[in-house]
């Protein structure tokens, strides 16, 4: 008897039931025919039936433990899958945090080179202008300009009298 239905290629007169029939990894495993198998029937020996039973025994058992290591390979998969994406999704979470914080910083940053900025300016200007407002500084201007006007007009009026 050959292993017919066997993807193994082995051409064995005994009948090997390791082999698979599935013909790629991950797939289930279909239950091997028996045959040359008495079973109860009309010519068959008084230990044969019992031979029958402990062999189809095994051989279910095997089945059913091929059956359940596929589907926990089967839900170790999608396990892996899903905590894949859970992990993708925080490392984008954490990247967008990170962001957030940069671009917090630089606009900190920003601002405070704003503010040394101001103060050069200032300080460039003149030793009290940082003291002063802008208000108040045109303010003062303003006031200066008539007193200087006014004594140019003092000046215009002793020179009048003294040429009368």
């Amino acid at each position: 008897v050959s292993s017919e239905g066997c993807n193994c290629g082995v051409d064995s007169p005994v009948r090997d039931t390791r082999h698979k029939m599935s013909s790629g990894a991950g797939e289930k495993v279909k239950p091997q025919a028996i045959r040359n198998v008495s079973g109860s029937t009309a010519g068959a020996g008084s230990g044969d039936f019992h031979q029958y039973r402990a062999y189809r025994r095994v051989e279910l058992a095997r089945l059913e433990k091929m059956d359940k290591e596929y589907d926990e390979e089967q839900k170790q998969k999608e396990f892996e899958q899903r905590r894949q994406e859970r992990l993708r999704q925080a490392e984008e979470e954490k990247a967008k945090r990170v962001n957030k914080r940069k671009r917090k910083r630089e606009a900190q940053k920003a601002a405070r080179e704003k503010k040394r900025q101001k103060k050069t300016d200032d300080s460039e200007h003149g030793a009290d202008a940082d003291r002063k407002s802008p208000e108040r500084s045109e303010a003062a201007a303003s006031n200066a300009e008539p007193k200087a006007s006014e004594k140019a007009a003092e000046e215009s009026d002793s020179a009048e009298k003294e040429a009368k």
